[in-house]
This record gives C-alpha cells, structure tokens and sequence, in this order.
C-alpha cells in the first residue's frame, strides 16, 4: 500500500509540473497571439473604415471572439496534458512557436520584447539552418558540375580527387566507348558529327592524364576513314580538327596517325583546295605532324602541298605553313633533293616576302637545304640557278635595310651569311656570282659597321655576335680559290670547325712535295679562272676587305675568327700581282703589321715555352 501511494503522489507532482510548464508555453502563445491579432485587426479595420464606415464595437466583438478561440484551444492543449500525452504535445508547442517566430521576424520582435524561445526552440532553429546550408551547398555542386557538362567535360574529368578516381576513370571510359560507338555508325552522319563534336571537346580541354584511358589504335583509323568522306565536308573538318587536337595533347600518337596514312589524306587536302576553313585545318594538323615526323612528311609531299597555294591563305595561316615546311626541312635524308628542288623557286620568291616570319622561315628552309647539298656541285649550282644568291646577298646588305625589306632577326641574319659561304664553297656557279655582284663591298659595309657612329672606341665588327663575325669572315675566305697546296702553311687551328660553317682542312705540305714529286700540275678551280680573266674583281676585293680584316685581327681575341682572317689575306696576297700588291701597300702600312704580328706571335711562343 505504501509502495502505491507513493507512485500516486510521484504521479501527481509531474502532472502538476506538466501543468504549470504546458500553462506557461500557453500564455507566452496566448500573448504573442494576442498581439499579432491586435495588429492585423488594426490593420484590417483601417482599411475597412475607409472603404465602408463600421460601428465603433467591431473590435471588441473580434478581440473577444479571439480570446474565446485562444482559451479553448489553451483548454483543450491542457485536458491533453493531463491525459499523458506529454511528449506530443511539447513537440506540437515547438512547431507552433517555430512558426510564429517565423512570421514575426519581420519586425515583430522589436513589438514584443517580452516573447522568448525556449531553449528547444533555439536547437530547431539551428538545425533548420545547417539543413538549409547543406541544401544549397548540393543545389550549387549541381549546377556547377551541369554548366562543366555544357562546356564539354564533366566534373569528374576537371576536378579528380582519390573519392571520385576510379569512378572518374570509368565514366571517362564508358564516353569513349560511346564516341567511337557513334563514330563508327556508317550512314548514320547525324550521329557521326554528334560524335566528332564531343571528341574534340574532349581533346581540345584534355591533358596526358586525364586521356589516359584513350586508345590511340581504336580512334586513328576511324578519324582517317572520315577524313576521305567527301560527301560530307563538316565530317571531313572535324575529323581532321581531331586529329590535330590529338597530336597536341599526346604527341606520342603522330606515329599512329603517320601510320594509318592521314598525312597523304592532309596533302590531298591542301593540293585540291576544294573547303578553305578544311584547307587551314590540314596545314595545322601538319604542323603538329611535322615536328615529330618530319621526314614522313616530306615523303608524302607535303612540302609542295603546303606551298603551292600560299596566297590564297591569310598571313597568320601563311606562317603556319612556313613553320610547317622549315620543319620538315630540319633532318633531310639522302635522297632529299627529290623532294625539295621543287620547292626551291617558292622558297626564294618568298625572300622578298613583306612579312617578317614568313621570311625567316624561308631563309631557314634554304639554308638548311645548301647544308644537306653541301658536298655536292651539280646540287648547289642548281640551287644557284633559282637566284638564290641574289636574293640572300640583297638581305644580308646593311644599305638596303631602309628600302622597305622587313628586318630578320640575329639568327636568321647568320643563317643567310652561312648560306652564302656554302654556295660559294661548293659551288662555282655560286662563287662567281657573288664576285660579280660585288659582295666584297657588302662585308665592308657590314664589318665597317655603316650607319654606326665613328666616335666608338670598340670596333664596329666587334659589336656583332662573335658567331657572326666568323661568318662574314668566313664567306670572304671561301670567295677566293684554295691555295696551292704547300704554298703556305698556316697554323692547325685555323681549319677547326665552328658551329654551322663549312670550312676545309687545309691540305699538308707533305702532299704537296709528292704531287711535285709525280708532275701532277693542279687542277685550276672555276673561282681562279675567273679571277685570272678579271683581275679587276680580286683587286676591288682587296681593296675593300684588307683594312678591315687587318683592323678585326687586332682587335679580335677569338681565336678561328683572327686565323680566318690571315687566311684571306694569305689568299689575297697570292693571287695579287705585283701592281695589286703595290696599291694594296699604299691603303695600309702592311708591313708594320706584319712585323708587329711576328712580334707578338714570338713573345706568345716564348711564354708557352717557359
């Protein structure tokens, strides 16, 4: 019996507390009602007076026919409680009060200083809020990864991460079994061009890694297929926009598209120009080609191809197609000279091109020519024929830069004079030309540095790069015949072979003696020749060379450009006759400086001996 009344009276003191808590929550409702009540029959009454004028006890009926309402839902909310339903009802004031604290945060609050949330009320609203971050949080992932998808690529392909890696690399797989499932749909072009489009969004945006699931073998040849569907242009565009893209994100793969025969499809392309954007697109897609196969371009023609209609094309495509042809003139086989002589004239128009790039690219592609044909006359004299002497010569000219040609840079510059010293070395044709063109008078403008002021302590020449005063110097040796041999002997030194120049070994004196020995007369070279009938060519040589040559061996500390130069001057000493020597002496006091060079070579002997 104790033990029952006890659980009785246990069972009164909570409903009593229960009832005094659900009373509490009730009145702060009842007051928090009874204001926004007051507040919307203020407002509605105002706005009920001036439409239709009503007796001044309206509002006493509506505040009591609300306070009425308000204490029987009150009553009804206790007679709940007493019956044990305490835990729903609580959750039931909660979502009430909630509400109401929602439709006062508009300005309420400051109304009612006197209405407080419980403590339960502030973790529902906290709870709301992360709930409602997280939402938007997702909703903005989602629209951020659908605008990727738009631009051509999914978030997973941009964004990996060690959550997603694998699932990356299978949805990249699972698209590009369904591109090329697409591309493979003969006769179904509106599913091909879909296909193509999406491939080259994914090339044009992809790298190394993210294309590391591409097989380079299943996609070739079917791009190559669409390439030759001349039926459908927009196919054939894309396909070779493909191509390209492919060959500059791996360029592993231009062995494949080399391989399954693309470049002959380009060079089909661009000799029957039939669509100029498909046109532009195969001199890219070669360029891309050419610097990793360049002699497979050359095979298939390409040279020519990307030659033939140069004009049509604008100057930035103009460029390409340069840049493509010096490329695939870098390494020339042995039987280059079936594949390049054809080229040679649009090669040497192209050095009076008013276009910058365009130039250097052709000089470029000639110079590498005359050094693949540099040990063959017949070769360079037929590069000769094309007036590629003529059109080098009137570049390399200090007096004919102002003349509206466009300026080349320092290596393209060296480039021509190397090109230059090859023609005039290998080939006869070559050599006499420049003696008749008078380029002795353009190395002098050159070394005497036209148009620099006289003040300057350092000397012209010596303000050059010391690989181009080598160069100049070197192409005024190769103008005048060799030596006999056993004439002089000058030192080991002087046939040491700088980067890109053409020098001979000078022959030994011991070779000499034994050609005496047998009573073979030597053989007297076209450049002899023609110095012998025109001796007024090798005294205007000396004239303008043998100041400046001697002024760059004082002054030079570079070791093949001073033996150079007593190499011309040995030259031109030899072949001078008696009256040449005798105005050659009146220019410069030879004499002394050859005594001071006795002198100087003396003292450099002792002190390597000591």
């Amino acid at each position: 019996m104790e033990t029952r009344s006890r659980k009785r009276a246990e069972a009164s003191s909570s409903a009593a507390t229960n009832t005094a808590g659900t009373t509490t929550r009730s009145n702060k409702r009842s007051r928090t009602n009874a204001a926004t009540a007051t507040t919307t029959t203020t407002a509605t009454r105002s706005r009920s007076t001036r439409a239709h004028p009503l007796p001044m006890d309206s509002k006493p009926v509506e505040s009591s026919s609300s306070s009425r309402s308000r204490r029987n839902r009150n009553n009804n909310s206790n007679s709940e409680s007493e019956k044990g339903k305490e835990k729903e009802h609580e959750v039931r004031v909660s979502r009430e009060n909630r509400e109401i604290s929602n439709n006062l945060d508009s300005g309420n609050d400051n109304n009612n200083p006197n209405v407080d949330d419980d403590d339960d009320d502030d973790d529902d609203s906290e709870g709301g809020g992360i709930g409602a971050f997280h939402q938007n949080l997702t909703s903005a992932s989602s629209a951020l990864q659908g605008l990727l998808r738009k631009l051509g690529a999914g978030l997973d392909d941009l964004l990996p991460s060690p959550v997603m890696g694998s699932g990356s690399g299978s949805h990249q797989s699972g698209r590009l079994k369904k591109i090329l499932s697409g591309l493979r749909a003969d006769g179904e072009e509106g599913k091909q061009v879909e296909a193509l489009t999406q491939l080259c969004e994914m090339l044009s945006i992809g790298t190394e890694e993210s294309l590391s699931t591409f097989s380079v073998d299943s996609f070739v040849p079917v791009l190559v297929g669409l390439l030759n569907n001349e039926s459908n242009p927009d196919i054939m565009l894309l396909a070779a926009r493909a191509i390209t893209h492919l060959c500059d994100v791996l360029p592993s793969s231009c062995a494949a598209v080399v391989h399954y025969g693309a470049v002959s499809c380009f060079v089909a392309r661009l000799i029957t120009i039939e669509y100029m954007d498909l046109a532009e697109q195969s001199l890219q897609a070669l360029k891309k080609i050419s610097q990793e196969h360049p002699t497979a371009c050359l095979r298939a023609g390409a040279l020519m191809a990307v030659l033939s209609y140069l004009d049509f094309f604008s100057t930035g495509v103009q460029r390409v197609a340069l840049s493509t042809a010096a490329n695939m003139c870098k390494k020339l086989p042995s039987d280059a000279s079936d594949f390049v002589m054809e080229a040679v004239p649009l090669l040497t128009n192209l050095l009076q091109y008013h276009d910058a790039k365009v130039l250097e690219h052709a000089s470029v592609c000639l110079t590498r020519i005359a050094e693949a044909f540099a040990s063959s006359p017949d070769k360079l004299d037929e590069l000769c024929n094309h007036g590629l002497v003529a059109q080098a010569a009137s570049l390399i000219s200090t007096s004919s830069s102002g003349g509206g040609q466009p300026s080349v840079s320092t290596p393209t510059y060296t480039g021509l004079i190397r090109l230059l010293s090859t023609c005039a070395s290998g080939s006869p044709l070559g050599a006499k030309t420049l003696l008749l063109l008078g380029v002795s008078g353009i190395l002098k403008e050159i070394l005497s540095g036209s148009g620099v002021s006289a003040n300057s302590s350092v000397p012209p020449a010596l303000s050059r790069p010391s690989d181009q005063i080598f160069e100049i110097v070197n192409l005024a040796n190769e103008l005048l015949p060799p030596l006999p041999q056993g004439t002089i002997s000058l030192p080991t030194s002087s046939s040491m072979l700088v980067k890109g120049s053409a020098v001979k070994k000078s022959p030994s004196s011991s070779s000499g003696k034994q050609d005496d020995i047998n009573g073979n007369v030597p053989e007297v070279s076209a450049r002899e020749k023609l110095l012998n009938d025109q001796p007024e060519l090798l005294q205007q040589f000396g004239m303008d060379l043998l100041p400046v040559l001697i002024q760059i061996y004082g002054s030079s500390v570079n070791s093949p450009v001073r033996h150079k130069c007593l190499s011309v001057i040995g030259k031109l000493m030899h072949f001078s006759n008696a009256e040449m020597i005798q105005s050659l002496l009146g220019m410069t006091n030879i004499s002394s400086w050859g005594v001071s060079m006795e002198r100087s070579t003396c003292l450099d002997s002792c002190s390597t001996s000591s």
